[in-house]
């Protein structure tokens, strides 16, 4: 019987193979006028069926999609050496905690910085030290820093490691506004579990601003953080207030825990 199921199992995942990606189909799987399925993420990339050249129709292979729901699929990050088999119902959810899910280099969004690595969360702050270490920080409490000669056609970006995570810190000027955020590099449900506080001061008659935010995602973009409002914004000519004579913006910086106190 163990051998039935076994060959039934085989059989269903390769009907689930889509045949332009080879990623096995998840929901909703659609068809062409033959019978032929494909994935929902090539299908938009098709004029007609890749198997038999007819067009496609806009209906369901909810058929398909039922018996889909009744086997284990293996993790998407199998070729990385994940060996583990979960239902459809937890597939995303396993696979964005994945110790083997895969990441690109963070300051590969830093135009200066030109890093094709890619690997496993674990390894991403060995790679960061040992390639790009002028681009990052340990935290080990709240630390003064800045950025230097400041212009509204400058993005500064920097890693932080801080509580055995990592961090992306990001600042930019646009439209008159100076923003800022600090995302966290990781499972994305984990980013809420830390906040972050930035305190600018230049000890004269400026007086000095203070701003706490809960970290965002690092899958998020940045229009898409500005446009929730929850990061930091402040008007440039505010800002401008606490560049020094060198045109550098220092500034003091703390993250914590949620649970931690402010």
């Amino acid at each position: 019987m163990d051998t039935i199921t076994c060959d039934l199992r085989r059989d269903l995942l390769s009907e689930l193979e889509c045949p332009v990606c080879t990623e096995y189909m998840l929901p909703p799987i659609l068809f062409c006028v033959n019978g032929h399925n494909i994935c929902p993420n090539c299908k938009p990339k098709l004029k007609q069926c890749p198997t038999c050249r007819q067009p496609f129709v806009n209906i369901r292979n909810v058929a398909l999609e039922k018996m889909a729901r009744q086997i284990e699929y293996p993790c998407s990050y199998w070729r990385y050496g994940c060996r583990k088999k979960v239902n459809l119902d937890i597939k995303n959810k396993h696979e964005r905690v994945c110790p083997y899910n895969q990441y690109s280099c963070p300051l590969t969004k830093v135009p200066a910085v030109k890093c094709s690595w890619r690997g496993r969360l674990a390894d991403l702050k060995k790679h960061i030290t040992t390639v790009h270490s002028e681009w990052s920080h340990e935290y080990k409490g709240s630390f003064i820093t800045g950025l230097v000669d400041i212009m509204p056609s400058r993005r500064y970006c920097y890693i932080i490691f801080a509580y055995d995570e990592i961090f992306y810190r990001y600042f930019s000027v646009k439209n008159g506004n100076f923003w800022g955020v600090l995302q966290y590099i990781g499972p994305k449900e984990n980013a809420a579990k830390f906040r972050y506080k930035v305190t600018f001061d230049n000890n004269n008659d400026a007086g000095s601003i203070t701003i706490c935010q809960v970290t965002r995602s690092f899958e998020e973009s940045m229009d898409d953080i500005r446009d929730t409002g929850k990061c930091i914004k402040l008007h440039y000519d505010v800002v401008k207030n606490f560049v020094n004579s060198k045109n550098n913006l220092k500034f003091q910086m703390e993250i914590f825990r949620n649970d931690d106190k402010v």
